[in-house]
Protein backbone atom coordinates (compact mmCIF):
# COMPACT_ATOMS: atom_id res chain seq x y z
CA UNK A 1 0.00 0.00 0.00
CA UNK A 2 1.58 3.15 -1.39
CA UNK A 3 0.93 6.32 0.59
CA UNK A 4 -0.23 7.80 -2.24
CA UNK A 5 -3.45 5.34 -1.53
CA UNK A 6 -3.53 6.05 2.07
CA UNK A 7 -3.90 9.83 1.28
CA UNK A 8 -5.90 9.21 -0.99
CA UNK A 9 -8.98 6.76 1.48
CA UNK A 10 -8.20 9.74 4.03
CA UNK A 11 -9.22 12.52 1.76
CA UNK A 12 -12.62 10.19 1.07
CA UNK A 13 -13.09 9.66 4.51
CA UNK A 14 -12.47 13.33 5.70
CA UNK A 15 -14.66 14.41 2.60
CA UNK A 16 -17.58 11.80 3.13
CA UNK A 17 -17.18 13.12 7.24
CA UNK A 18 -18.31 17.06 6.00
CA UNK A 19 -21.58 16.14 4.18
CA UNK A 20 -23.67 18.17 6.43
CA UNK A 21 -26.46 16.47 8.43
CA UNK A 22 -29.59 17.56 8.91
CA UNK A 23 -32.53 16.45 11.94
CA UNK A 24 -36.16 16.49 11.65
CA UNK A 25 -37.10 19.61 13.05
CA UNK A 26 -40.75 19.28 13.10
CA UNK A 27 -42.76 16.00 13.70
CA UNK A 28 -46.04 15.05 11.00
CA UNK A 29 -49.12 15.26 13.10
CA UNK A 30 -49.93 12.57 10.83
CA UNK A 31 -46.78 10.33 12.48
CA UNK A 32 -47.51 6.83 13.48
CA UNK A 33 -48.06 6.40 16.85
CA UNK A 34 -47.40 3.12 18.60
CA UNK A 35 -50.45 1.43 18.26
CA UNK A 36 -50.44 1.46 14.41
CA UNK A 37 -47.14 -0.23 14.92
CA UNK A 38 -48.44 -2.84 17.01
CA UNK A 39 -50.91 -3.18 14.02
CA UNK A 40 -48.11 -3.14 11.69
CA UNK A 41 -46.25 -5.80 13.76
CA UNK A 42 -49.20 -8.20 14.21
CA UNK A 43 -49.63 -8.73 10.41
CA UNK A 44 -47.90 -11.95 10.29
CA UNK A 45 -48.38 -11.89 6.30
CA UNK A 46 -46.50 -8.59 5.61
CA UNK A 47 -42.68 -9.81 5.77
CA UNK A 48 -40.89 -6.55 5.57
CA UNK A 49 -43.02 -5.77 8.74
CA UNK A 50 -42.16 -8.82 10.11
CA UNK A 51 -38.24 -7.80 9.01
CA UNK A 52 -39.19 -4.06 10.88
CA UNK A 53 -40.66 -5.23 13.93
CA UNK A 54 -37.95 -8.21 15.09
CA UNK A 55 -35.28 -5.62 14.12
CA UNK A 56 -36.94 -2.76 16.28
CA UNK A 57 -37.37 -5.55 19.00
CA UNK A 58 -33.54 -6.66 18.81
CA UNK A 59 -32.71 -3.11 18.99
CA UNK A 60 -34.82 -2.57 22.41
CA UNK A 61 -33.04 -5.39 24.00
CA UNK A 62 -29.43 -4.81 23.19
CA UNK A 63 -29.67 -1.48 24.45
CA UNK A 64 -31.15 -2.68 27.42
CA UNK A 65 -28.56 -5.04 28.21
CA UNK A 66 -26.22 -2.80 27.32
CA UNK A 67 -27.50 0.12 29.27
CA UNK A 68 -28.11 -1.56 32.47
CA UNK A 69 -26.35 -2.21 35.60
CA UNK A 70 -24.60 -5.92 36.00
CA UNK A 71 -25.59 -6.34 39.24
CA UNK A 72 -29.06 -5.18 38.59
CA UNK A 73 -32.21 -7.59 38.74
CA UNK A 74 -33.76 -7.70 35.40
CA UNK A 75 -36.76 -6.54 34.58
CA UNK A 76 -38.41 -9.87 32.81
CA UNK A 77 -37.64 -13.29 32.83
CA UNK A 78 -37.44 -15.04 29.37
CA UNK A 79 -38.13 -18.98 29.49
CA UNK A 80 -35.56 -21.31 29.80
CA UNK A 81 -36.48 -23.44 26.56
CA UNK A 82 -35.39 -21.88 23.68
CA UNK A 83 -37.66 -19.86 21.66
CA UNK A 84 -37.95 -20.18 18.17
CA UNK A 85 -38.52 -17.56 15.27
CA UNK A 86 -41.56 -18.77 13.02
CA UNK A 87 -40.11 -19.76 9.87
CA UNK A 88 -41.89 -18.69 6.57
Amino acid sequence: MSIKNVLYGFGVLVFLGCQPSYAQSVVPENDNSTAEFVELCRNLNDVDAQNFCFGFGEGVFQTYMADRPKQAQPEFCLPKAAIHARAF
